[in-house]
């Protein structure tokens, strides 16, 4: 050993352990780091390295716990980038006897240069046994009574953290960090967090505190890959003491002095691990030097284990709360999220119009291409309007193909309109979809804050829902506001539904028959059965005034078959009282029944309790209820007609595109609407369209029927055009079953006099 040595080592016998190592880098040449790992505790290594070589400080502890654990080797061991020598620390109060009981094993890395000198040797078993002698030491009063204040410290802190939830995580985290500076007297406390996703770490906590947001600290957000400082912090796996040095990465100094710090500084860091992955570090900096033994950094790192468990746990509870207020398909909040936003903006005293939106006929769409399809658009769909909004704004999804977004602080409903209409182009834009281009148009319904004043979130939601059911009952790909006209609206047909419910229960429907005759010979050849409600209050109201709300309702399929069984039956009544009777009896069916499973068993089901022939009944069906969906449209009614009911087209000459179905569609009638036959007499366009229906039923073998003949002139242009069935208010209104008997033993009607009278 060199008189150096021998002087260096001499200064270091009343060392502390931190003193020990270091002197172990120092006196060693090419050293970078040493640990020291003592045979108690060969999962506690206390390590010493500058922080540019941080990284093999970590291999280097592990080298040497490992040594330990397999009683050697001793000596030499070549890793990857460096060399680690390996010293055993014999135990005993003089330390002279390696072949006896080892208390531990001091280890050194050495970069760029081969095996130690005998001298360097010398110095390495020296310090060996002077860890051996301090570690031994380390037992004294005063080291139990700084163990026991550790102890306590890191009690009092487990306790608040293991009460600490997401809400109250920032405010916990600043007291520990400020409760552990105060108690090690360190100049600046700091726990960061490794985000992998952004390959960043960040601060989370603080001490003393910055006076600026974190963000814009330079040590705030920093990249992993800035400097070999901060890459070491990335897997850091044991406690590191670490001293500023000479060679220490120029960029990290400058972004130390960025942050206010001086250029000489010690400090500690300490893991935070979760099984093999390092998710922060818990760090103690002195703006001077400073030495920490080996209790503070066994206690902080009790503290780390605390807070890594902590973090992750919030972690969990934060997922499973976006989960319960985040939409999975789209990733925008829910229902519940946006009733929450609204709270939280009206209690702010924020002016708000939430926008609710619909798409047009999405379930066609969705039908066709498929649910995956479907859901694509939606995907597509909703990220438009996320990235169209201010940061002030708020979008969720409610489920299907419903999005509602809360404008904050809007500048009244001329501004919610404009920002609607935007939003409506938006959605209005291709999308590609399998190689197809679909393209959607909304409705949107509006409700303002200022409009409702107290009004809840779930009140404002209800009032633009309001609106957009107006907005699609104009015809869709508009904007509604909210008013009160609507709302009285609504009040109407949510009084409509909760009576038509009770009158389905209490019988307080009824069937009326308006009869359908020749027009040559005033014979009665057909009724058709006409849905009434005996409403409270109001008499006999006609369907006009409910049916729309039972479509809407879905109740319209239970008042069908209602319908259906009650008019099957009374002709069979007929039938048995007037023996001869070859009427036909006409039932409406609605879209929605056509859409049904189990039409067809309902339809025979009604004809067997009846006892009726198939042929007396004629279901009849719109032109809007085929167009819908007329694959679907030609198989049920394939089905029904196979059974020998007869089918008619109602209204038809309204629709678009039944006239090309007509070679498919298995029907028997058709029924000029009666927008055409009103006033045919006078007008020369209807007159031409009753004679292209009339001609059209001819080529396809159909029976034609007039609706709604009111004027004899009307019924004699029929009769020339070629249509020699009607019926209408001219001929008979619709009878209750008692008060049309006496024209069923007639059979007939005298035209001549129905001419006569007329004219008269």
């Amino acid at each position: 050993m060199s008189e150096d040595s021998v002087f260096a080592t001499d200064r270091l016998q009343e060392g502390t352990i931190d003193d020990l190592l270091a002197g172990s880098v120092r006196l060693v040449q090419g050293a970078v780091a040493a640990a020291l790992v003592p045979r108690a505790s060969t999962k506690s290594p206390v390590v010493w390295a500058d922080l540019v070589h941080a990284d093999v400080a970590t291999g280097l502890s592990s080298l040497a716990a490992k040594a330990l654990a397999d009683n050697g080797p001793w000596g030499e061991n070549v890793a990857e980038t460096w060399t680690g020598w390996v010293e055993p620390i014999p135990s005993g109060e003089s330390g002279t006897s390696p072949d006896g009981e080892l208390a531990g094993v001091l280890a050194l890395a050495l970069r760029d240069r081969g095996s130690l000198t005998e001298h360097e040797r010398s110095t390495v078993a020296l310090l060996a046994r002077l860890c051996g002698k301090t570690t031994s030491a380390s037992a004294s009063t005063g080291a139990l009574t700084r163990q026991r204040r550790l102890d306590d410290l890191v009690s009092t802190i487990s306790e608040r953290l293991m009460s600490t939830t997401g809400p109250t995580l920032e405010s916990a985290l600043d007291w520990a960090v400020e409760r552990l500076a105060q108690f090690l007297g360190s100049d600046v406390a700091f726990l960061r967090r490794n985000d992998r996703a952004r390959n960043v770490s960040v601060l989370m906590a603080f001490y003393p505190p910055l006076g600026m947001p974190i963000e814009e600290n330079p040590l705030g957000v920093v990249p992993f890959d800035a400097d070999p400082i901060f890459a070491a912090t990335k897997d850091l796996k044991v406690p590191l003491v670490v001293r500023n040095a000479a060679d220490t990465d120029e960029r990290y100094l400058q972004r130390v002095k960025d942050a206010g710090w001086s250029e000489e500084f010690t400090g500690a860091a300490v893991p935070l691990v979760h099984g093999d992955t390092t998710e922060g570090v818990l760090a103690f900096v002195y703006l001077s030097t400073y030495t920490w033994s080996e209790q503070e950094v066994n206690a902080l790192r009790a503290i780390a284990a605390l807070l890594v468990q902590l973090l992750l746990r919030v972690d969990a509870e934060d997922r499973l709360r976006r989960s319960a207020l985040t939409d999975d398909l789209t990733g925008l909040p829910n229902r519940r999220a946006l009733l929450d936003e609204v709270t939280k903006l009206q209690d702010g005293g924020h002016k708000l119009a939430l926008l609710f939106i619909d798409l047009d006929r999405f379930k066609v769409m969705n039908d066709h291409l498929g649910h995956g399809a479907g859901d694509k658009v939606l995907q597509v769909i909703a990220d438009r309007i996320r990235t169209s909004l201010r940061p002030s704004d708020f979008a969720a999804r409610l489920g299907g193909d419903e999005f509602v977004v809360i404008l904050n602080d809007v500048d009244g409903g001329l501004g919610a309109v404009s920002a609607a209409s935007r939003l409506l182009d938006l959605i209005a834009l291709p999308i590609e979809v399998r190689g197809q281009r679909v393209a959607h148009t909304g409705s949107v319904g509006i409700a303002l804050s200022e409009d409702a004043e107290a009004a809840t979130g779930e009140e404002l939601l209800g009032r633009a829902d309001i609106a957009l059911y107006s907005a699609k009952s104009q015809g869709r790909n508009r904007t509604v506001v909210f008013d009160h006209q609507l709302e009285g609206q609504h009040a109407e047909r949510s009084s409509i539904e909760l009576l038509l419910r009770q009158a389905l229960a209490d019988n307080s429907l009824r069937v009326l028959y308006q009869p359908e005759f020749d027009l040559c010979d005033g014979r009665l050849l057909a009724v058709e059965a006409l849905v009434r409600w005996h409403r409270p209050g109001q008499g006999l109201v006609e369907a006009a005034q409910f049916v729309p709300v039972a479509e809407e309702t879905h109740l319209i399929t239970d008042i069908d078959r209602w319908v259906l069984e009650e008019a099957c039956a009374q002709l069979a009544r007929w039938r048995r009282a007037y023996p001869g009777t070859e009427l036909v009896m006409r039932v409406n069916m609605s879209a929605a029944q056509l859409a049904v499973a189990g039409l067809v068993r309902s339809v025979s089901d009604s004809l067997r309790r009846s006892g009726l022939p198939p042929q007396l009944l004629c279901l009849e069906i719109t032109e809007q209820a085929v167009i819908a969906d007329v694959e679907q449209a030609v198989r049920v009614l394939r089905d029904i007609r196979s059974m020998g009911v007869k089918l008619a087209i109602d209204d038809f000459g309204t629709g678009f595109s039944s006239m090309s179905q007509l070679k498919t569609l298995p029907v028997d009638v058709l029924k000029i609407d009666r927008v055409f036959v009103d006033g045919v007499a006078h007008d020369p366009t209807d007159q031409a369209i009753v004679e292209t229906i009339v001609r059209l039923a001819r080529a396809f073998k159909l029976e034609v029927v007039g609706e709604g003949i009111e004027t004899i002139e009307d019924l004699q242009t029929l009769v020339q055009l070629g249509c020699r069935r009607a019926q209408g208010y001219l001929l008979s209104r619709p009878l209750a079953p008692a008060d049309l008997e006496p024209l069923l033993m007639r059979g007939a009607i005298d035209l001549t006099s129905l001419a006569a009278v007329t004219t008269g």
